[in-house]
């Protein structure tokens, strides 16, 4: 991640938080979270989702 991509995130969670308060800065975070992305794509994707449940 380069400074700028830092600089944008640290500036949408200010204005989230000012706006929205404490709801706000947890979906904010949430849309941001790399993690929270992967799960969605892989519940997105039955096929997977359901070869990794299928393993041993």
């Amino acid at each position: 991640m380069n400074h700028k991509d830092q600089i944008n995130r640290f500036i949408s969670k200010d204005i989230v938080t000012r706006f929205y308060n404490q709801k706000g800065k947890i979906v904010n975070s949430i849309n941001n979270d790399s993690e929270v992305i992967d799960a969605v794509k892989l519940l997105q994707d039955p096929a997977k989702y359901n070869k990794i449940l299928s393993k041993n």
